[in-house]
């Protein structure tokens, strides 16, 4: 009798090691199916073009500056489309606007490590008006996800006239320097 419930007792406990290694078994693939859905997750953001860039202008009103942030989606790995918020401002005559833009963006070349675009900037400059800004430039990798921007282009922009007078629209070459992420 003593041999049987040994016997007994000896089963059960193998029986019970066998059923806790298919529970882990099986825990361990649910981890696997969660890894599966963060990838999917990354693979979406992908798509999500963030931008920001500082720049220098010379034209009619003198010395100026613009720093823009840019937020927008990317199609087809060669369009951006989206939009943003910047400052725009002259060293000589205090006038500054803030700037509410659409942004447009197409890669000119495909797949290229110095990737050249031409991009359009379009929006207001608060309080004066109308804000235009074509821009062509070139896009340098740094990391997988870091690109270096740098462009050139014309910067159209409504301004007060200095000492309180008219409002006219300011032409203005400009130069900037951005990092995409």
């Amino acid at each position: 009798m003593k041999r049987f419930l040994l016997l007994s007792l000896f089963l059960s406990l193998f029986f019970a090691r066998t059923t806790l290694a298919q529970k882990n078994t099986i825990s361990g693939a649910v981890i696997i199916h969660n890894t599966d859905v963060i990838k999917t997750k990354k693979e979406i953001s992908r798509n999500l073009f963030l931008m920001g860039e500082a720049g220098l202008m010379v034209g009619d009103i003198g010395f100026g500056h613009d720093i823009m942030l840019t937020v927008g989606y990317r199609f087809k790995e060669r369009f951006v489309a989206g939009g943003g918020i910047g400052y725009f401002g002259c060293y000589a005559e205090n006038y500054p606007g803030f700037l509410i833009y659409g942004y447009g963006r197409a890669d000119i070349l495909k797949n290229r490590k110095i990737t050249p675009y031409a991009s359009l900037y379009l929006g207001g400059n608060i309080p004066f008006g109308v804000y235009i800004s074509p821009m062509i430039g070139v896009r340098i990798p740094i990391s997988k996800s870091i690109k270096f921007n740098i462009s050139t282009g014309y910067v159209a922009a409504s301004v007060l006239e200095y000492d309180g007078g008219e409002r006219y629209v300011s032409s203005n070459w400009s130069l900037r320097i951005g990092v995409e992420f």
